[in-house]
């Protein structure tokens, strides 16, 4: 080996050192195949934001202040801040008021998969959230680093202060488990007026005169009649936190809303399956988003979106 390649060498050698030091930024990432390298795939809209995580669970800086690379299934969470704080703002910003739905927040976790959905509920300008942070860990809870993170927001600066602790289980890995925070900076968004009536813990339903959304309830003689009738559900636009599945009656109730999509699945495992089959449907259909999901059920089941 000559001196010029010994340089060239050293240089890259360098380069990898000042970017683990200085850390990653999601809005740098580069997205790879999902094999080789990890694949993450977004959607968002006034009705939430989904994050979806497929590929190695660890060798890549994603999202961390110090560049590790240890834990890259784990940071899509920080993925995941860094798109709905900003959407918050982008949202209110437009007049566009919602909240984070912390307590319906989904993490769904397999070998080599992690998919974060964060349901937003619309609001009154004075219940808006524009602030959206999260501390957790792989194999552990951040009980520590939450700790730290809850006392520098505990002042009048902030408010609205909201929190909810999720775990993510399933594959051969640990589990993951985030503490969610949404909060409100006042300084910088000032509560402009108090409404007369919050809506702080409504969703918009077909009976409320301000909503126009349509409920649709599907009905099927059986589960695969029920399948098949979710199929011709094609371009139609949902809110994908509304769907109630009921088996008994083999009918699933959904309400229209603000998200487009080109259709609509419905699919049922009687084997306990489902969690293993889920990741492969994905990496088929990379626009496939699990609108709810029961794995205790019998037959276990999943409502599907493809966007």
């Amino acid at each position: 080996m000559n001196l010029n390649e010994n340089i060239l060498r050293v240089k890259e050698l360098m380069g990898l050192l000042l970017e683990q030091s200085q850390g990653c930024n999601y809005k740098n990432w580069q997205n790879g195949d999902g094999i080789k390298r990890p694949k993450i795939t977004e959607s968002k809209s006034p009705d939430g934001v989904t994050l979806t995580y497929q590929g190695p669970e660890t060798g890549f800086c994603i999202q961390h202040k110090d560049g590790s690379t240890t834990d890259s299934l784990h940071q899509l969470a920080g993925a995941v801040r860094v798109v709905v704080s900003e959407y918050l703002k982008e949202l209110y910003a437009q007049g566009s008021y919602v909240r984070p739905d912390l307590k319906n927040i989904v993490m769904n976790k397999s070998d080599n998969y992690f998919e974060i959905r964060i349901p937003f509920i619309q609001t009154t300008e004075d219940k808006a959230i524009t602030n959206f942070n999260e501390r957790g860990g792989w194999g552990h809870d951040g009980s520590g680093p939450l700790k730290d993170y809850l006392s520098t927001i505990q002042n009048p600066k902030y408010g609205l202060i909201d929190m909810v602790r999720k775990t993510a289980s399933g594959g051969k890995s640990n589990d993951i488990i985030e503490n969610w925070v949404s909060f409100r900076d006042l300084e910088t968004y000032p509560i402009k007026s108090k409404s007369p009536q919050s809506t702080l813990d409504q969703k918009s339903t077909p009976s409320q005169p301000t909503s126009t959304y349509e409920q649709i309830t599907i009905k099927g003689d059986s589960l695969e009649d029920l399948r098949d009738k979710m199929k011709q559900q094609q371009n139609i636009s949902i809110s994908p936190n509304s769907f109630d599945v009921d088996l008994d009656s083999k009918t699933i109730t959904f309400e229209t809303g603000q998200r487009k999509v080109k259709s609509l699945s419905f699919i049922f495992d009687d084997k306990g399956q489902l969690e293993n089959r889920l990741p492969k449907i994905h990496e088929k259909n990379p626009n496939m988003i699990v609108a709810q999901k029961d794995l205790e059920s019998y037959p276990q089941y999943a409502v599907l979106y493809f966007y």
